[in-house]
């Protein structure tokens, strides 16, 4: 087994540009301007997106954010 990284090929991937870009974004969401359940909502999001193996998914749309804020068990 081979422990060694190709750095050069990792930075050159489309792979490591899209988490450049994704990781640019989450920089940028403020949280200030959510409500603690708006926050609660998107980080479950993060966490599922990246232990669960779905897809990132970064911006809800206000109906979808609405929609987690009226569930009980959130």
């Amino acid at each position: 087994m081979n422990d060694y990284v190709d750095y050069a090929a990792l930075k050159s991937s489309a792979l490591y540009s899209e988490f450049l870009s994704l990781t640019q974004q989450l920089r940028a969401v403020n949280l200030d301007s959510y409500s603690e359940r708006q926050r609660k909502a998107f980080f479950i999001s993060i966490l599922f997106s990246t232990h669960c193996g779905a897809p990132s998914v970064i911006y809800r749309s206000e109906e979808h954010t609405s929609e987690l804020q009226s569930r009980p068990h959130i």
